[in-house]
């Protein structure tokens, strides 16, 4: 059916002047138009809501100003509604408002860059080197929800009617108002949440996790589980979202691990080497060779470099 046919069609069926065969024909026109997948210009189910609103006060507006030859009820003037929607078509009758798009702001970080943003609702978020972050312009409806990739610490304005979620690959991590710090990268075999304030919850599909401050809940990507610990030195997440990386006991293969995210270098050690534990800190901005030969003097290791590789071994920790 020609599409102007359509327009005339919904007019006369809504100003009540379509005859017998006319409402029939429009019908089985509904009927094959049901099944079939709509293009709305909309980028969410929120504004697709939104425009099936405004379209419908439109629909109540026109039906208080005809006067149908016969009385149709409120329910066919809805159904020829629907008919609208499941076609996407408007008819010169409804005037059609647009609904703004949604703006998705993109914030990234290089190697070495840190970055402090705060959101629309006063949330601030403190960016780690090598990180992806994804919210919009503007918060609506029953959840502020963000995506994450990286290294990020949050302080999460306190909003009861609008929690706060971070997803961060099959992870969400639910908030009203509180300060974390979040670290997962693609790479990473785990996603951390070490909780400073407030609570959070952890999710993957039907499994959830509470936080409570001075924990840590780590979420294992391989088989999905969600663990939980005591992280009493969870403070120093305050420091570390400035750059200044305080190591306690941590091992050299863990701490290469934590370089390499943060200056995209490439950092290994040999097997006598890679457990040994270190306690000390790197400042911000301090050059990652630097810190290194550092490293490698207390555990009295040596440092090669291959072009942008380092080798830490030959250490005597042990």
């Amino acid at each position: 059916m020609e599409r102007t046919n359509i327009y005339d069609l919904i007019e006369k069926y809504l100003d009540g002047s379509a005859t017998e065969a006319e409402r029939q024909e429009l019908l089985n026109w509904y009927r094959g138009e049901a099944d079939k997948v709509s293009e709305w210009p909309v980028a969410s189910t929120e504004e697709k809501t939104q425009l099936k609103e405004r379209m419908l006060g439109n629909l109540r507006a026109h039906i208080r100003k005809t006067k149908p030859r016969k009385r149709f009820t409120f329910l066919k003037y809805a159904a020829v509604f629907i008919l609208l929607i499941l076609s996407g078509l408007i008819t010169r009758k409804l005037l059609y408002q647009p609904v703004a798009q949604q703006i998705t702001r993109l914030v990234t970080t290089s190697f070495g860059e840190r970055k402090k943003i705060e959101l629309p609702d006063g949330t601030w978020v403190w960016l780690a080197p090598g990180s992806i972050f994804r919210y919009p312009e503007k918060f609506t409806g029953e959840k502020r929800e963000v995506t994450f990739e990286g290294e990020a610490f949050f302080e999460v304005a306190k909003n009861e009617s609008s929690p706060f979620l971070i997803h961060t690959g099959e992870l969400s991590t639910r908030v009203l108002g509180t300060s974390f710090n979040i670290r997962g990268y693609a790479d990473d075999t785990e996603v951390e949440v070490t909780l400073l304030t407030g609570a959070v919850l952890l999710a993957r599909g039907p499994q959830q996790q509470k936080l409570e401050p001075q924990q840590q809940g780590v979420f294992n990507k391989a088989d999905g589980a969600i663990h939980t610990f005591a992280y009493p030195d969870a403070a120093i997440m305050l420091q570390r979202r400035e750059g200044n990386i305080e190591y306690r006991n941590t091992s050299v293969n863990a701490i290469g691990k934590d370089l390499e995210h943060m200056f995209g270098v490439k950092i290994s050690a040999d097997r006598s080497t890679g457990d040994c534990l270190f306690y000390g800190r790197l400042k911000a901005g301090e050059d990652v060779e630097a810190f290194l030969n550092k490293l490698c003097l207390v555990i009295n290791a040596s440092l090669i470099k291959k072009g942008e590789q380092y080798i830490i071994t030959q250490g005597t920790c042990r």
